[in-house]
């Protein structure tokens, strides 16, 4: 697929690429190999944000936030900017950051990307609805740019913000998707993680189950909540993800 794209363009992709995948030292190698001075503005605030994540992801927050600094307004950066914060526990700052990434994305991968920020900062703050929009918007436009490996990841938070709202179905088709999603792309670990999304999920129906029983004693309506909640669960074409 990289073959359509212009050599330049193709190694910062490629770059990006290796870093999602955990491959920092392939990431940065193709970065090193870039001719600096052949990189426009904007390309340059893409290798930025590229070193950034990486450095945020060795735990090196004073690196990230040196190779953010000259690029305060760039999606990338505003992007990695929004992690930052979030990693030094400056909650407001980086959803201040996150929100303009929202505002400034363009195409479907930057969008995927902001929503996934924005999805990942309200799930941290315990906001559990607007996680839940923010994921699936993400997981939808990662879908749309073919990126599979981001569409099973944001599909992951999707299924624990829906947990915790009690959308049981949404929740375990969205577990279901991101585990196919990770078998197909040799992510085993990964995987493994949505499996355990999916248990979480029959967990979070036996409670309610288990609720709905106990208060059997004082009417029937339990039988019909344990009902409509399990032919949810079981129901095949009730398991396709819900649309924003």
């Amino acid at each position: 697929m990289l073959e359509a794209f212009p050599e330049l363009e193709a190694r910062v992709a490629s770059a990006e690429l290796c870093r999602r995948a955990r491959d920092s030292a392939g990431a940065e190698a193709l970065l090193d190999a870039l001719a600096v001075q052949a990189l426009s503005e904007g390309e340059r605030e893409r290798v930025a944000a590229i070193r950034a994540r990486i450095a945020l992801d060795a735990g090196k927050l004073e690196r990230a936030s040196e190779l953010l600094e000259p690029f305060a307004r760039g999606v990338h950066s505003l992007e990695a900017r929004a992690l930052l914060e979030f990693a030094r526990g400056r909650s407001k700052a980086a959803f201040d950051a996150a929100s303009r990434a929202r505002l400034h994305a363009a195409g479907d991968e930057e969008r995927a990307r902001a929503e996934a920020v924005i999805g990942m900062l309200t799930h941290a703050a315990g906001d559990a609805e607007p996680s839940l929009r923010a994921f699936r918007s993400a997981a939808d436009f990662a879908a749309r740019a073919g990126a599979l490996l981001e569409e099973a990841t944001y599909l992951t938070g999707l299924s624990a913000a829906a947990t915790n709202l009690g959308e049981l179905a949404e929740a375990l088709s969205a577990a279901r998707r991101a585990q196919l999603l990770f078998e197909a792309l040799g992510r085993t670990a990964d995987a493994s993680r949505a499996l355990l999304s999916t248990a979480q999920v029959y967990a979070s129906a036996g409670g309610s189950a288990r609720r709905a029983r106990g208060g059997a004693r004082h009417g029937s309506a339990c039988q019909s909540f344990r009902g409509s909640t399990l032919s949810r669960l079981c129901a095949p074409r009730a398991l396709r993800r819900q649309r924003a």
